[in-house]
């Protein structure tokens, strides 16, 4: 079977790879500017990963539908076709 989720898989790793920046953004918030930087660098990386899986499932899935799965969700699917 031929991997339908190559971008999504991708994007998670990318997103993974990223995660500890992110954290320590998020540790070492000071002020709600430093909240806000946070929350834009998230959505940022959250983003790319939607944005993969709406490419990997363009032909049966919305931009509305792909943006609103959740990163567990994304991350059973992969690993689904992983062991398939």
């Amino acid at each position: 079977m031929a991997a339908l989720l190559v971008r999504t898989k991708a994007a998670l790793e990318a997103y993974d790879a990223d995660e500890a920046r992110r954290d320590k953004l998020l540790d070492d918030v000071k002020t709600d500017a430093d909240v806000a930087a946070w929350e834009r660098e998230e959505e940022a990386a959250l983003e790319k990963v939607r944005r993969a899986f709406h490419e990997d499932t363009a032909d049966r899935n919305s931009w509305s539908q792909a943006k609103v799965v959740d990163l567990a969700t994304l991350r059973e699917w992969v690993e689904k076709e992983i062991e398939a």
